[in-house]
Order: structure tokens, then sequence, then C-alpha cells
């Protein structure tokens, strides 16, 4: 295992990726998630009036949630937002035969205070 301190040397991008390949781990890029009528515009499947309405209606919405932290940070309110995982399957199986007789699927909820940032996380 190669081990980095302040005053040591500096690895070398190569050594950096063959211990990352040692290790059998990478770095990824997470996808941005879109909602379903902007994925369909970039699929040319809605009307741009349709689409630029759609974009005004989520500046809006991010003023709005943005104010609301403001309040929240300020102590009038408590401000929560929520997200919910896509659905992990368990246990994971590479055999496609094996897939149709999975039966317990995890949903995760986070939940995140914007005042306090505090976070929790249930799976069901």
């Amino acid at each position: 295992m190669f081990t980095l301190t302040q005053a040591g040397p500096v690895a070398s991008s190569q050594v950096f990726a063959e211990e990352f390949k040692k290790m059998n781990i990478g770095l990824v890029m997470p996808k941005k998630d879109q909602c379903d009528k902007c994925r369909a515009y970039t699929a040319g499947n809605v009307s741009e009036t349709d689409y630029l309405d759609h974009v005004k209606r989520k500046e809006v919405a991010r003023g709005t949630k943005e104010a609301d932290k403001k309040r929240a940070l300020g102590e009038e309110c408590n401000v929560v937002t929520t997200d919910v995982q896509a659905v992990q399957l368990l246990p994971y199986l590479q055999a496609s035969a094996l897939y149709f007789r999975q039966k317990l699927a995890v949903h995760n909820l986070t939940s995140y205070n914007l005042a306090t940032n505090e976070a929790a996380c249930t799976a069901r």
C-alpha cells in the first residue's frame, strides 16, 4: 500500500492510477438527475415554448427554496428537503435468471435540514 504524508513524496498520476487499479476503485463524476421534461426536450419531443416555461418555473422554485433557507437560518421556520434514491434490489445479482426471484426492495429516504445541516437517511 502506498501512503502519502505531508512531508513525504508526491505520487505521480501513474502511481495513483496503479494504486486505484490494485484496490479496484475509481473516481466517477456523479450523474446529474434530469427530469422527464428536460430529457424529452433534449430528445426533441417537447416544444421550446413548453421547455422555456418549465425552466422558468424551475428557477422560481429554486428562488423560493433559497428564500426559505434564509428564513430558516434566521430561525423563522424549519426547512427540510427530502430525496428518495432509486429502489435498490437486494441481494445484488449478476445472473439474469435470478433477477426475477429477488424479494427485497430497499427504498432510501434522505432528509436534510437546511439550517442545521443535519441529515437523516432511513431505509425501508
